[in-house]
């Protein structure tokens, strides 16, 4: 729906992995979906501990992951 983001992928190269860039690139996306005025950003189950860390829940209807833009941010964020 139109307040409905979805993020296909997010990848960072081997060489830059383990220094935060992801977690950065991540923050930074949610961000700018909230001053866009998303309420909720999608994306599929690949990696999902991953997205966890974000605040990412199943979300069967989404056949995936799911984020309310509209909850605070995980503690550490």
């Amino acid at each position: 729906d139109s307040g409905t983001a979805h993020m296909e992928k997010i990848v960072v190269g081997p060489r830059h992995r383990g220094r935060g860039v992801g977690e950065k690139l991540m923050e930074s996306f949610l961000q700018r979906m909230r001053d866009l005025g998303q309420s909720k950003v999608t994306t599929g189950f690949f990696q999902p501990h991953y997205f966890y860390q974000f605040g990412f829940r199943l979300e069967r209807g989404f056949a995936g992951l799911v984020k309310d833009l509209e909850e605070t941010a995980p503690a550490g964020q």
